[in-house]
């Protein structure tokens, strides 16, 4: 059975059935006087904003949308931005899914996310959706479901606050020096903030290497992934914990978190304290250190892939079927997914972001093989035509 324990940072773990959230006791108070010595001799938040501003620019007055709950991580992240818009007059909003899984708990939970938001002026925005049938509609675990129907609901958020935003520029007064800024500038002008840390990420590469993954893959989380923020991603969750307790933040655990249930669990409580005792160095930090670096390498065959596919281009957006075809498979296959994504706008959520790689690698193999007229299914009702060597794409 899926329920919350509240951790209030001064008495410990209280009891599941009481009311779970303190919203005057969840988030610093902006207007008390120990605020800035506090930050000033803790460091934390001016830290989270010096490895922030080395990703984005600040000075093009970036719009955040933070996926936000009522988890410990969520609720420093939560704490940060309120502290960045004071500091930086960087604005925000709030972005919280119901996943309908936890009964009288999510509707606490919502109720809090409300509570808090209005009491700290950030706009809100909800979504909900009933994760058991889709997970049956799907043929999926509740895990993959759950993942699949918030961030559909963050992708059209961030689309819409993204339109408006272009919408309100295209109104505001163009200087000459700002218009040539805006047109070099490669930054979108809204990023969804995500509140994984650094031991989320580590978990994940060793999921990732459990399933196989590519060098993509196994890069686990990027700190900045097109318009995907993970401040704390560079922080471990002790550390987290630690800016909780020394500010007696009030958060919310889901004691599924505790049970070994789902793999992800059984990773954190069996496997890597394991590896740890037989580790001279930090397990968590490591890990993270491998997924830093294959991501620099994935950064670089990324950036050939944009360049190939340039190259590959021929009217109508089609692709140049012989040309691809020389191409090393590991080419091959970032030139080919971008291509469609690019095409189609594909979020996260989109299938086609996360076909496996030896599904193109098949395909690969039959475009090798079959005469210069073909079609391709592909999920959502989308089609590949091939034409006298040319690759189109119909939707």
């Amino acid at each position: 059975m899926n329920t919350s324990a509240c951790h209030d940072m001064n008495s410990g773990l209280l009891d599941g059935n009481k009311r779970s959230f303190d919203v005057s006791r969840s988030v610093p108070d902006m207007n008390s006087n120990s605020w800035p010595d506090f930050e000033e001799r803790s460091g934390f938040f001016f830290q989270l904003a010096r490895d922030l501003r080395a990703r984005i620019s600040f000075e093009e007055k970036p719009f955040f949308c933070l996926a936000l709950s009522g988890g410990v991580d969520s609720l420093v992240l939560f704490s940060f931005l309120v502290w960045l818009r004071h500091m930086e007059n960087l604005p925000f909003l709030a972005l919280h899914f119901n996943h309908g899984l936890r009964g009288d708990t999510d509707a606490e939970e919502s109720q809090f996310i409300r509570e808090l938001c209005a009491r700290y002026a950030v706009p809100l925005r909800e979504g909900g959706a009933d994760v058991r049938a889709l997970a049956t509609e799907r043929g999926a675990g509740l895990e993959e479901a759950a993942r699949f129907a918030r961030h559909r609901f963050f992708d059209e958020e961030l689309a819409s606050v993204t339109e408006k935003l272009q919408v309100q520029a295209s109104y505001r007064p163009c200087t000459e020096a700002r218009q040539e800024k805006s047109l070099k500038s490669s930054q979108p002008p809204a990023f969804l903030v995500l509140g994984h840390h650094l031991n989320d990420r580590a978990e994940t590469l060793i999921l990732q290497m459990t399933r196989g993954a590519g060098l993509k893959g196994l890069c686990a989380m990027p700190y900045r992934d097109g318009y995907k923020l993970r401040p704390l991603l560079l922080t471990e969750r002790s550390r987290i914990e630690a800016f909780a307790r020394e500010r007696g933040l009030h958060y919310c655990e889901d004691v599924s978190n505790f049970e070994d249930d789902f793999l992800r669990n059984r990773v954190r409580h069996q496997l890597l304290p394991l590896w740890q005792d037989i580790s001279e160095r930090p397990l968590y930090q490591q890990l993270s250190d491998l997924a830093e670096n294959l991501e620099e390498e994935n950064a670089l065959l990324e950036d050939e892939a944009r360049e190939a596919l340039g190259h590959l281009l021929l009217g109508s957006g089609a692709l140049n079927l012989k040309a691809l075809l020389q191409f090393h498979p590991g080419l091959y296959y970032r030139v080919i997914s971008l291509w469609l994504a690019t095409a189609l706008n594909a979020g996260p959520s989109d299938e086609l972001r996360v076909l496996p790689r030896k599904t193109w690698l098949s395909l690969r193999k039959k475009l090798e093989e079959l005469p210069t007229s073909a079609q391709f299914d592909l999920p959502g009702g989308r089609r590949l035509l091939l034409r006298n060597f040319r690759l189109e794409l119909e939707v």
